[in-house]
């Protein structure tokens, strides 16, 4: 036997004489044949320290029984290097079946032994990266389920409880479309280092996604030990952060689900810690809540509009109405407002307080506030061509909307389409809206200004705008929020907040319209303030197309 990884080798019983060892064994033990043969504990001084007590036994256990025998162990070459070997051998008997000699064969399996440690170290690489997320490092939604069955089946077996803490950080989508992905990301890895210094060494963070983690705290004794802790961690993520020399705050919504009374499988106390989380967001953000088991069903009907609402674009189950709006004083109609609404297959008319926060949180908000622009400036159209008096048609303008880089080019390209002047368009845009990025805001109301378009500031008197920035608005009208004209002929708050709103309109040379005006004694209390117009059911409920041209034509 001559292979070059392999040495055949043929000794007396007890390796006490060598009688015959193959040539590849100078390779790869580094020394010559000769010096083994004077010295055969040189075959056993080379193996390393940390293997010989094992490489004995395995020798021992054959002199024991005689049998063959098989082991791996390590040594180190003359050149200091260490080689793997593969080592078997077996007893030879005489004639008399008496074992006199013993051979074996001793193989080189460094490189062999080399793959197998690569391939581990590769296969705990893919399974870190299956179960890691690879911006933050952190444990991900997959990890996340893992533990969660964990805990499920520990808690079950121990009668004890744990929470799950779903945290949707607030303001982060204005970081990351303010300050670029490359900040926003930078911006999560510190959140997600701070996060690991709020949690006990028990519980288990991940990163379930975008801006979201998850938090499972195993063995709770009560709720008030979840709530120290999530104080603390709403506390840390609120800190101050400095990236590119720039300080940004961020706050965090977070919901807490416990087992067993929330749930007894992974996606239940997932969606109801996600219940939770968006009352924490609805109670004003930066705050905590737990799960309340009568919120199920609503957040699970709100599930299924969401789900529904693409089809309902699709099958056109949403439609227009338009409300008219007065002169106070000559009683003309000067305008209509279009309103959106979904008659649903099945639940028939649903109300915009609720299918519009749902779309405004999905994205959706962008197809249909697109077609109701295009709706909107059809109808005006075929008014026209028909004869009917309208000086202009008001379509409120959503906050997605408005950030829309081709909001300009899209709007011009529809009155391009229908051959229309842009003087026929009013935008309302709501006051929180313009208030939250004051120089892009200010910028893109000139840019729609110059166009022609009218501008109105919707609700206005809600959203605490501050006169220094209102003054710097392109804005032609002011619309007093109906939560001020409800009350108004009662309420001496109610009179003095809408009596300033027309007096500061006027001061600023805007007009002023009132909305949600229903009887005779707020219109009359708005004329004697000389509200220049008025909007509500007094005037007109919101109509079809065909009633509200029938509106049109009789105060034309």
């Amino acid at each position: 036997v001559n292979s070059i990884n392999e040495v055949f080798w043929f000794s007396t019983v007890g390796v006490t004489e060598l009688v015959y060892v193959s040539p590849a064994f100078e390779r790869i033990w580094g020394m010559t044949l000769q010096d083994l043969y004077d010295t055969p504990k040189l075959f056993i001084d080379a193996i390393h320290p940390e293997d010989k007590e094992a490489y004995f036994k395995v020798l021992d256990t054959y002199h024991a029984k005689g049998k063959e025998y098989e082991c791996c162990y390590r040594i180190y070459n003359k050149d200091g290097d260490i080689r793997w070997i593969d080592e078997r051998g077996y007893p030879v008997e005489n004639y008399k079946q008496a074992i006199v000699y013993m051979a074996g064969t001793c193989t080189d399996i460094t490189k062999q032994k080399e793959n197998e440690d690569k391939l581990r170290e590769n296969e705990a690489r893919l399974e870190y990266l299956a179960y890691h997320d690879s911006l933050t490092g952190m444990p991900n939604r997959l990890f996340f389920y893992s533990q969660l069955r964990s805990s499920l089946a520990r808690s079950k077996r121990n009668n004890t409880k744990f929470a799950v803490l779903l945290i949707d950080l607030d303001r982060f989508k204005v970081i990351n479309d303010s300050m670029g992905h490359g900040v926003g990301d930078h911006f999560l890895k510190i959140i997600s280092k701070r996060l690991l210094t709020c949690i006990r060494g028990s519980d288990t963070a991940t990163r379930v996604g975008g801006d979201e983690f998850a938090v499972i705290m195993d063995d709770i004794d009560k709720r008030t030990s979840v709530a120290s802790m999530v104080k603390k961690i709403l506390t840390t993520i609120s800190l101050p952060t400095t990236i590119q020399n720039k300080v940004l705050y961020s706050t965090a919504s977070i919901g807490i689900s416990i087992h067993p009374q929330d749930g007894s499988t992974p996606d239940v106390l997932l969606k109801a810690a996600d219940i939770a989380m968006y009352r924490a967001k609805n109670m004003g953000k930066n705050t905590f809540s737990f799960y309340r088991s009568h919120e199920s069903d609503r957040a699970f009907d709100l599930l299924a509009l969401e789900m529904d609402m693409p089809k309902a674009i699709e099958s056109r189950e949403f439609f227009l109405e338009y409300q008219p709006q007065f002169e106070l004083d000559t009683g003309k109609v000067v305008g209509v407002e279009a309103l959106l609404r979904w008659n649903h297959p099945e639940r028939g008319i649903i109300s915009p307080d609720v299918f519009i926060p749902i779309a405004e949180e999905t994205g959706l908000i962008l197809p249909l506030g697109h077609w109701v622009l295009q709706e909107s400036i059809k109808q005006y159209k075929c008014w026209k061509n028909k004869g009917v008096q309208l000086d202009k048609i008001s379509v409120n303008l959503s906050a997605l909307q408005f950030r829309q880089p081709d909001l300009l080019t899209y709007i011009y390209d529809s009155f391009k389409a229908h051959n229309l002047e842009a003087q026929c368009l009013e935008l309302e845009i709501t006051e929180s809206l313009i208030m939250s990025d004051i120089e892009n805001t200010v910028k893109c109301l000139k840019d729609l200004k110059s166009m022609g378009l009218s501008l109105s500031i919707d609700d206005f008197g809600t959203g605490y705008s501050s006169l220094s920035y209102l003054k710097r608005f392109a804005i032609d009208k002011l619309k007093i929020d109906r939560s001020f004209v409800k009350d108004i002929e009662t309420d001496p708050n109610d009179a003095a907040i809408s009596a300033s709103i027309i007096a500061l309109a006027h001061k600023m040379n805007l007009k002023v319209i009132a909305e949600g005006v229903e009887n005779e004694q707020q219109a009359a209390f708005l004329k004697s303030q000389q509200c220049d117009e008025v909007q509500g059911f007094l005037y007109g409920t919101p109509m079809s197309k065909e009633n509200i041209e029938a509106c049109l034509c009789e105060h034309s």
